[in-house]
């Protein structure tokens, strides 16, 4: 028994070693083994159980109490930030609501912010040639698809101007890209060990950088929506910004007036919309 039970260990210690170095590997391999049974993948912060698809319409009857996305997400990372996005239906209940029935609309205002977006991103050959007879601008492509798509999706999110801001460009381009470097590293380690290298990983003193930065984003939002509020109260003509932080700030404010319950400090929390970048 003690040698079975030895055993054992040393193959989950294998299993979890091997999860940083080859996990596609790993997937493949024990998805092709059991194929349409449930299997456990085994990493240093927590195992995984992969369930085959004829299991999905019995998920989708489970109620969010639960199975949470936002919860399963962040299970491994003790130290993760705990933000609206990602540990609350808030801000999908918010996108739902005002997506229905509204798509055009949507639609209308970001092929507008993509006249003004290629404009800003696109060059103009005539004015970048230089020295080149041939008349053709060297671009990376990938980076200017980038900024555009940033753009595109600030509009949504926090609007004019906070979409144009250089703020929101460098959170666009670096803020996942952050968050999936810093996930990989944590999720190498043991649980015990996050709290440690969450104090030590520079890439997590950076991402905390910006994260705080996105007050500079969502505050003026804020205030703007404080401000259409107070002048529809007095009744003067005024018009809400159409953007996700702004649903979610009308959803909020209803819940809390409906439930009599003291609203939060939107303004001083904002940030945690930011998460979307």
């Amino acid at each position: 028994m003690c040698l079975l039970g030895f055993d054992i260990v040393r193959r989950i210690q294998k299993d979890q070693s091997e999860w940083g170095t080859s996990s596609w590997l790993l997937v493949m391999v024990r998805a092709d083994m059991y194929r349409e049974k449930p299997f456990v993948l085994r990493r240093q912060d927590l195992d995984i159980t992969v369930l085959p698809t004829k299991n999905l319409t019995e998920l989708r009857t489970i109620p969010n109490s639960k199975l949470h996305r936002g919860k399963a997400n962040f299970m491994g990372d003790k130290s993760a930030m705990n933000t609206l996005w990602s540990h609350s239906e808030v801000p999908i209940k918010a996108i739902s609501e005002n997506r229905n029935d509204q798509m055009g609309k949507h639609l209308e205002a970001v092929i507008k912010q993509l006249d003004d977006a290629l404009e800003m991103e696109v060059p103009d050959s005539e004015e970048k040639v230089t020295n080149n007879s041939t008349g053709w601008t060297c671009i990376d492509v990938q980076l200017m698809i980038q900024n555009l798509l940033a753009r595109l999706v600030g509009k949504i999110i926090v609007g004019k101007p906070a979409c144009r801001s250089p703020e929101w460009m460098d959170l666009a381009e670096h803020f996942t890209e952050g968050s999936v470097t810093v996930s990989i590293i944590m999720r190498l380690a043991p649980k015990w060990m996050h709290p440690l290298l969450t104090e030590v990983i520079p890439q997590r003193q950076r991402l905390r950088k910006r994260h705080q930065g996105i007050f500079n984003i969502t505050d003026p939002c804020v205030a703007r929506h404080e401000e259409v509020k107070s002048k529809i109260k007095q009744g003067l003509e005024a018009e809400e910004e159409d953007n996700i932080v702004a649903w979610i700030e009308f959803l909020i404010e209803n819940a809390f007036i409906s439930d009599n319950a003291r609203k939060p400090d939107i303004g001083r929390n904002s940030h945690n919309y930011g998460v979307l970048g």
